[in-house]
């Protein structure tokens, strides 16, 4: 029996599930408690969090989970990965608004303001890229497709999503453009491509509520080599673990320096996790000895 993938589980009162998880094993001190959870996040949704715990092979007693498996050690795995989606969908609104805006002042400064709409500069992608951003658009706006055709790159630039913004930029035939843009980060236009495809499959994770913290994303990210200035970030990446999210941590606070140098996301994630026991520093990707290194070694001290 797989218990993360039951069916019939799924289909049962939250409190039979509960009964259902001790008899596999696992600990449960409230059984109310764990009840409401299961009746406000879900059976199949928590599950992704205690399925570490689960047993390949059952042990005499029938067990399915590990001794010692506690039902608030897979809740509190949920609680911490739900806030660190939301603290990194909070930087992403600060990314997603300054890289649009760079993308369009080069774009428009190098070409016209109308030059999104030339297909000359663009890779074979375009036609596709346009038909999505002019959907975009007429969503926020309830207009005709008439006007958009006739608006300047500053009017329709608020319409792009991010996974847009990747794909705009990644079809710039104008390689000077891109590295005009990827200097503003202190990066070459190679790494930036990389970043805005990596960090648009985090940020789709967080939207959709996805488990995050311990996940392997596919897409591993490219590890730059220098990051302009800033070579205590160039330095703090793991290079061993390019798809874990310590690695978009580390460029997303980056990218944060470049944006608010003043403020505090990277202060305020390290007090989120510091908060949080249960989950494992590994399992994100943090190196070992991470809080020596020179860009992180303040930051501990300031949010301890």
């Amino acid at each position: 029996m797989y218990i993360s993938q039951s069916r019939s589980i799924n289909l049962t009162s939250p409190r039979d599930q509960v009964q259902h998880l001790i008899d596999c094993g696992m600990t449960i001190d409230d059984r109310d408690a764990a009840a409401r959870s299961l009746t406000h996040i879900g059976f199949q949704r928590l599950s992704a969090y205690w399925r570490s715990f689960e047993s390949s092979t059952p042990s005499q007693q029938g067990n399915l989970f590990v001794d010692g498996t506690h039902f608030h050690t897979a809740l509190s795995r949920y609680l911490f990965d739900q806030r660190l989606r939301s603290h990194l969908l909070e930087a992403f609104s600060f990314i997603e608004v300054s890289i649009r805006t760079q993308w369009a002042r080069q774009l428009a400064y190098a070409h016209g303001e109308y030059a999104h709409q030339d297909a000359t500069l663009f890779n074979r992608y375009h036609s596709g890229n346009l038909k999505e951003l002019q959907r975009g658009y007429r969503q926020i706006t309830n207009q005709g497709s008439t006007s958009f055709h006739q608006l300047p790159i500053w009017d329709v630039i608020h319409a792009m999503s991010f996974g847009q913004l990747s794909k705009w930029y990644a079809s710039l035939g104008d390689r000077r453009i891109r590295q005009d843009i990827s200097q503003s980060y202190g990066m070459d236009e190679s790494i930036l491509r990389s970043a805005l495809r990596h960090l648009t499959r985090i940020r789709n994770i967080c939207a959709h509520h996805d488990r995050l913290w311990d996940l392997n994303v596919a897409t591993g990210l490219r590890i730059p080599k220098t990051l302009g200035s800033n070579s205590a970030a160039a330095t703090a990446f793991n290079k061993q673990a390019p798809g874990k999210v310590y690695n978009a941590i580390v460029l997303i606070t980056h990218l944060m320096e470049v944006i608010t140098p003043n403020g505090d996301w990277p202060e305020r994630l390290l007090e989120l996790k510091g908060a949080y026991t249960s989950v494992s520093e590994a399992d994100m990707g943090f190196p070992a000895n991470w809080e020596d290194h020179p860009m992180w070694r303040r930051r501990v001290q300031a949010s301890e």
